[in-house]
């Protein structure tokens, strides 16, 4: 857990998956093969990986069942 600060003091809150790409993107050696590499770049390609990685929710892989069933169903129909 990264610390914050803010105007009462420091408070103890996450790093967003966006700020830890650019902190990480922005370190010394964290470069791809090219070492000129734009750190914004790479940061926003590493944010990209990080949420391409992500599972999807149980929720929406419901809902995406229910949508395929319903055209099923539309197509046996007609």
């Amino acid at each position: 857990m990264q610390i914050s600060p803010t105007p009462t003091g420091l408070q103890s809150k996450p790093m967003l998956a966006e700020q830890q790409a650019m902190v990480k993107a922005n370190k010394p050696g964290n470069h791809d093969s090219d070492s000129g590499a734009d750190p914004i770049a790479a940061a926003l390609k590493q944010m990209h990986d990080a949420v391409a990685n992500e599972e999807l929710p149980a929720d929406f892989l419901k809902l995406l069942d229910e949508i395929d069933m319903k055209i099923a169903d539309k197509k046996a129909s007609h």
